[in-house]
């Protein structure tokens, strides 16, 4: 005979472990994909995925992918997950090791920010060139077509 796990005590499990509470409120604010987790905790790679494979399964935190990077949030779904983090919260963020990881969050968005400044600084130089490669000479002429309504008249030459 097989015991199912109650849901219950699988959230119980993963707030189990200081580090997990630790990610949790950072995620709480925050998307952060693995590498800015590990920059923030202090952890390897491996630790950190590890870890938030225990919370999704859990159902504490989801992901979305954008590009090459997949980022991780905080998922409150239901009244008893909300009750269960505020409890949590409140033992966790008076604690030495949130704050500090709260200060390596600020150098970590502000590393963001930069890089990401830069890297539309660095391509707007090429944006018509690279427009032109993905959509075409005409995308000007075929986007403002777009807008024109369906009802818009049609001529036609007249003889």
């Amino acid at each position: 005979m097989t015991v199912a796990t109650l849901p219950l005590l699988d959230s119980l499990s993963a707030l189990a472990d200081p580090t997990r509470c630790r990610m949790l409120l950072l995620l709480e604010g925050h998307e952060l994909t693995v590498s800015e987790l590990c920059a923030v905790v202090q952890l390897p790679q491996s630790t950190v995925s590890r870890q938030l494979k225990t919370l999704a399964d859990a159902g504490w935190v989801s992901s979305r992918r954008d590009g090459t990077s997949r980022y991780y949030s905080l998922t409150l779904s239901s009244v008893d997950t909300q009750t269960l983090w505020t409890l949590t919260r409140g033992q966790i963020e008076g604690r030495s090791a949130a704050a500090q990881d709260t200060r390596r969050l600020g150098r970590v968005l502000a590393e963001r920010r930069t890089a990401s400044e830069h890297f539309f600084a660095s391509s707007s130089g090429q944006w018509d060139k690279l427009r032109e490669e993905l959509f075409g000479a005409d995308f000007a002429f075929r986007a403002l077509a777009g807008l024109l309504d369906d009802e818009w008249p049609r001529f036609s030459r007249r003889t």
